[in-house]
């Protein structure tokens, strides 16, 4: 059993955590209705399963979800009114520092997939995003987190500018 793919998975995670030097987070997490209430502004971000996102049995491969939940995040920005590209141009990224994804469905080819994205927590430093992923039928698909660490061009820890906060926190509250 010592190249069983969930024992070979687990190895990699482990690894990887452990040159961070960091334990591995054992932590499951589930979102609850109450994180998306109506005061906080959710992006619904629709997307097209295309061939090359599936596998041989047709069902979305696992890693194309990170790329889903990524157009989901500047999808977001944009209809706040802050698109992302100006965040880089104002001399700021939001360097992904965790990802966490939890699968409860399939979503097949050619499926148009729902994507809700929420942040649940947005400061100068840090931000939080949420995901509910619902497939064709409006089920829940997948759910998901993501963590952003702000970092200047230089890659180095930064704050975003009180514009950008001013313009982020105007277009959260409004019904954008």
């Amino acid at each position: 059993m010592a190249n069983s793919p969930s024992l070979l998975a687990l190895t990699l995670l482990h690894s990887v955590h452990r040159a961070a030097q960091r334990p591995f987070p054992m932590i499951i997490f589930r979102m609850k209705d109450e994180k998306w209430g109506e005061k906080m502004f959710k992006c619904n971000t629709r997307i097209q399963v295309r061939y090359g996102e599936t596998d041989q049995m047709g069902v979305a491969h696992h890693g194309a979800m990170v790329n889903w939940l990524e157009a989901a995040r500047v999808d977001w920005c944009r209809k706040i009114g802050v698109p992302y590209r100006e965040v880089e141009a104002a001399g700021f990224n939001m360097a992904v520092a965790e990802l966490k994804i939890r699968y409860l469905l399939p979503i097949l080819f050619d499926e148009e997939i729902s994507i809700e994205t929420l942040a649940e927590k947005f400061g100068s430093r840090l931000v939080r995003f949420r995901y509910r992923v619902f497939n064709s039928r409006n089920a829940l698909a997948a759910e998901g987190i993501t963590r952003h660490l702000v970092v200047g061009n230089d890659l180095k820890r930064a704050s975003l500018s009180p514009e950008l906060m001013a313009r982020f926190k105007a277009g959260m509250s409004s019904d954008a």
